[in-house]
């Protein structure tokens, strides 16, 4: 389970940032606004209810709880690693971007590091996946799986609410 929360909290962050940028488009009246009321606040409110809806509905046992926990364990090192990386070579993006002379190829290759760390993450997140899924049952699989297809299709919603 932790590594659906970490997973769904990068995500959350991720869309948090690229919604704050098209939020302030969708204040009619900034005195009465607030977070929640903005699409990107709707959006994190739908997602935080349904990983609480899908923990609950996953009905884990002590044993299946013990098994993800040490799974998630075990990949610790490996995912700090990673979370470390990446956040330090986003930050390299971003001088890349914002020094006076910035230079294109500066930041092609700041993203080109980024790019590969980004898919190691998904490899490893691979791998953490397949062996949390050996601990579930089918139903467990499907109700995850349902939830990332509700998931998926909100944050679809929500890309075209702030397209309007």
């Amino acid at each position: 389970m932790h590594k659906v929360t970490l997973w769904f909290t990068i995500g959350i962050i991720t869309t948090a940032g690229i919604g704050a940028a098209a939020a302030p488009t969708q204040i009619k009246n900034a005195a009465t606004h607030t977070f929640r009321d903005s699409p990107v606040g709707r959006l994190i409110q739908g997602q935080v209810g349904r990983m609480l809806t899908l923990r609950s509905e996953l009905n884990l046992t002590d044993q299946q709880r013990t098994l993800i926990r040490q799974i998630i364990t075990n990949h610790k090192p490996e995912l700090a690693s990673l979370a470390k990386q990446i956040v330090e070579q986003k930050r390299a993006i971003r001088e890349a971007v914002i020094k006076p002379d910035n230079q294109e190829a500066d930041i092609h290759k700041a993203a080109e590091n980024l790019a590969k760390t980004i898919t190691q993450t998904a490899v490893l997140a691979g791998q953490i996946r397949a062996e949390v899924f050996a601990v579930l049952t089918v139903k467990q699989r499907q109700l995850i799986e349902s939830s990332i297809t509700d998931r998926h299709q909100a944050v679809d919603r929500w890309l075209d609410e702030i397209a309007q």
